[in-house]
């Protein structure tokens, strides 16, 4: 609880992480923020799935699943990385937003980074 702009906030996580066999990591957490403000109140929800993959030390997917009540879009984040080399790194990340219409889901915005990250040392 605390103050929020011009009003109060109360916000409530609940969450959990589960290491199904030591290289995998699932959590799942809800989130519910009551605001009060001078204008109105409202509620937001929040509601994200995260799973972690490592398959060696230099190789990892990381894909973060969220859905917002008050845009009512759900997003994904997926991450691979690849360490080549220490101080080289390979990232490739799917960025994707939908949101439901007319009872369907539809695309609202993709994005693919592809991002090579190099450090010289001298």
């Amino acid at each position: 609880s605390g103050q929020f702009y011009d009003g109060d906030r109360d916000r409530y996580i609940f969450g959990i992480n589960v290491r199904t066999v030591k290289w995998v990591l699932i959590s799942t957490s809800y989130s519910l923020n009551k605001v009060r403000l001078p204008e109105g109140t409202f509620d937001t929800r929040v509601t994200s799935t995260r799973v972690q993959i490592n398959f060696t030390p230099d190789v990892t997917w990381s894909n973060l699943l969220q859905y917002d009540s008050v845009s009512d879009i759900v997003g994904l984040n997926s991450r691979f990385r690849w360490e080549v080399r220490p101080g080289t790194n390979f990232f490739v990340v799917l960025n994707q937003n939908t949101q439901r219409s007319e009872g369907r889901p539809r695309v609202l915005q993709t994005e693919i980074t592809v991002k090579l990250r190099v450090t010289f040392r001298f």
